[in-house]
């Protein structure tokens, strides 16, 4: 699954040669053990009625194609470095009448579309390609909506101590 080639400059990340088959039923094997989970960190993920046709893809090994429940990665940096450790719980948002789940994982913000035709969903220009090709953009964790309420909620519960009020 070792990329054969990538680019990379200050706003985007231009992965080559991925194993599309390989990548894209991992990525679905994590949304679907999600739905499945009984675990409360996964209590969002709920994949209802696709549940059972996620599933028949992994068993079948057959990922379908890249509107098929697209996913999207999207590096995420904090102080232009990568963020480690952390995972985030998966969530479920709503978008111009798209469903899709979101979460962090290992330096990236995985964004799965629960859908069987995604091709109009405002990220498609960044799914993984069936031809082994994905666009990541990089984002900065200091600008994002997400982490700064993420953020909020750990330093609230006081699983982090806040470095700047030491400053």
């Amino acid at each position: 699954m070792t990329p054969q080639k990538g680019q990379s400059n200050n706003h985007l990340i231009k992965i080559e040669g991925l194993d599309y088959k390989k990548f894209k039923l991992f990525g679905l094997s994590l949304i679907w053990r999600a739905s499945v989970s009984s675990n409360r960190f996964f209590r969002d993920i709920n994949l209802g009625s696709h549940e059972n046709t996620v599933r028949n893809k992994l068993i079948q090994n057959e990922p379908g194609d890249e509107i098929e429940y697209p996913m999207v990665l999207s590096a995420i940096r904090m102080d232009n470095a990568p963020i480690i450790d952390l995972i985030t719980e998966p969530e479920t948002l709503s978008d111009d009448g798209f469903t899709y789940f979101r979460f962090f994982l290992g330096s990236f913000f995985w964004v799965f579309v629960i859908s069987e035709n995604a091709s109009a969903f405002r990220l498609s220009d960044f799914y993984l390609k069936q031809d082994g090709t994905a666009l990541i953009p990089k984002m900065a964790a200091e600008k994002m909506e997400f982490f700064l309420e993420f953020s909020k909620r750990i330093l609230s519960r006081g699983e982090i101590k806040d470095h700047h009020k030491n400053e």
